[in-house]
């Protein structure tokens, strides 16, 4: 297996895990694969939804890489304060070179260009959403540093687990009085605008059901009723939009788990007992529904 880092403009990082694809002596078959964006909040990366998926995905079959976008705090010195070159869009941007990177590396890699799917939770779920609604956005491609293929930079499918799509509304907000939930995001707002207090413009400016269009690609959603971070009705409402648009797409929505579940077994969880068994299907429900969609492809 190759491991390997890449440099991702902007200040992201790019690990590639490839394994090898010889199946027999001298016979090699490709493998599709799977972009994974860790979430955090925009402030961190969340380790226990990058490496550990990875291993998950690596398992069943897919080429796996993980992407470290721009953030906007560093978590082992805190003291550098925020970063503010991870301003929203740059994180989309970055997805979109990992995307072009993994079409340049295809034939080395053995990667089934047809089959790129990409997964992210909570924030990384934002990131991965935004490429699956914009990939073929102007306001973003006529930025990147190369000029990619018809196409290359839309993916099979995305995968997003407990997502955000847009920002949380304020009434949502004030159901956790208790919780760091207010001053949270003030600093995801520092992170995303350089203001703390943005206009509605702005907000708006991250807020993908309004980019739902009939070139949206396939999307596998879940989350919980009991979310205290994102709100599950924006979830619905994405839904409702692809609905709309024709654009195919399967929702699962669990009646407890909170957030931040991970994969939910025992890559993530301290103890055996941490571990859900409705919840934890959802990687297998997800792997059902890629299978759905490579035979559509195929």
């Amino acid at each position: 297996m190759i491991c390997k880092e890449f440099e991702i403009s902007g200040g992201g990082k790019l690990t590639a895990y490839v394994q090898d694809s010889q199946i027999y002596y001298q016979v090699y078959k490709k493998k599709p694969a799977m972009i994974i964006c860790p979430g955090g909040a925009y402030m961190i990366h969340a380790t226990r939804e990058s490496e550990p998926a990875a291993v998950e995905f690596m398992a069943k079959g897919f080429q796996c890489f993980v992407l470290y976008y721009s953030v906007g705090t560093d978590r082992e010195h805190p003291e550098k304060g925020i970063n503010y070159g991870a301003k929203y869009p740059v994180q989309v941007l970055q997805i979109m070179e990992a995307m072009h990177l993994i079409h340049e590396h295809a034939e080395e890699w053995q990667v089934d260009t047809e089959n790129i799917f990409v997964t992210g939770f909570s924030a990384g779920a934002h990131v991965c959403a935004s490429l699956g609604t914009r990939w073929n956005d102007p306001e973003l491609t006529e930025k990147l540093s190369f000029v990619p293929e018809p196409e290359e930079l839309k993916p099979a499918g995305m995968v997003l687990a407990y997502p955000m799509l847009c920002l949380n509304d304020d009434a949502f907000i004030a159901q956790y009085p208790e919780s760091a939930m207010a001053e949270q995001t003030s600093t995801v707002y520092e992170i995303l605008f350089h203001d703390r207090t943005p206009s509605d413009s702005q907000k708006e400016s991250v807020n993908l059901l309004r980019y739902v269009s009939e070139e949206t690609v396939p999307a596998f959603i879940w989350n919980c009723i009991d979310d205290p971070v994102v709100d599950c009705r924006n979830a619905m409402r994405f839904v409702e939009n692809c609905l709309e648009k024709g654009v195919a797409c399967e929702y699962h929505l669990f009646d407890h788990g909170g957030h931040g579940l991970a994969g939910n077994n025992v890559l993530t969880v301290m103890d055996r007992s941490e571990i859900d068994p409705a919840v934890s299907q959802w990687t297998d429900l997800a792997m059902a529904w890629i299978r759905g969609r490579k035979n559509e492809r195929s």
